[in-house]
């Protein structure tokens, strides 16, 4: 199953509370490395074209400061990529990089796969999100978003369906994600314009000039 069908079958949680659970342990991981591995291949020849593109106009300054960005750019890829949930008795666990977050299940209100428009190694991408929406102390509701990008489908479906919900919409959420559109709009427009920035300020030094 693609995680495009998973989004597809599941559209109806993002205004719909959680009502509980139906097993415990339920865990989905997402492991960048694991992505890494299975398309090795991959990388390595964009690895190579980019050494290419490098040598083409070679200069030792622009050549190592390029090498170090692209492993730079690789561990916070990873780094920022790798999360843990998992479902105990009581709480919705949450583990990302150093942080902890445990999400009772009477503060969560919905577990639900987003689609975003977004860049993805600087070119225009559509991506899947996981998104946990929940309640603070406060009784406002917040969100923890993490990219599905290196999850397993199965996982991700075994996850999505262990979360039973109610049949109705919540008009409160419906007015969230209302608001939620203007952010998004304006997060993915300076992302662009971010991009499109480096792709012109470091192809020519690499040898290739956009302008005649």
């Amino acid at each position: 199953m693609k995680l495009k069908e998973i989004y597809l079958e599941n559209q109806v949680r993002r205004y719909s509370s959680i009502n509980k659970i139906k097993k415990e342990n339920i865990k989905l991981d997402i492991d960048p490395i694991k992505k890494i591995k299975n398309n090795w291949i991959i990388l390595l020849a964009m690895f190579v074209i980019i050494i290419a593109m490098l040598l083409l106009n070679f200069n030792l300054s622009y050549f190592i400061v390029s090498i170090g960005l692209i492993f730079t750019l690789v561990i916070v890829f990873i780094f920022g990529n790798k999360s843990t949930l998992l479902c105990d008795k009581n709480t919705l666990n949450v583990k990302q990089g150093f942080q902890n977050i445990n999400i009772p299940y009477n503060r969560l209100k919905n577990v639900y796969i987003g689609k975003v428009s977004g860049v993805l190694f600087f070119l225009p991408a559509m991506t899947y999100n996981i998104i946990i929406r929940y309640e603070d102390n406060f009784s406002f509701l917040r969100e923890l978003e993490f990219s599905l990008f290196c999850a397993d489908t199965k996982e991700v479906n075994d996850f999505i369906n262990n979360f039973l919900i109610e049949e109705k919409v919540e008009e409160r959420y419906v007015r969230y994600e209302k608001r939620k559109i203007f952010r998004r709009l304006l997060s993915t427009l300076i992302t662009v314009i971010l991009a499109v920035g480096l792709l012109i300020y470091f192809l020519p030094k690499c040898g290739i000039n956009l302008l005649p």
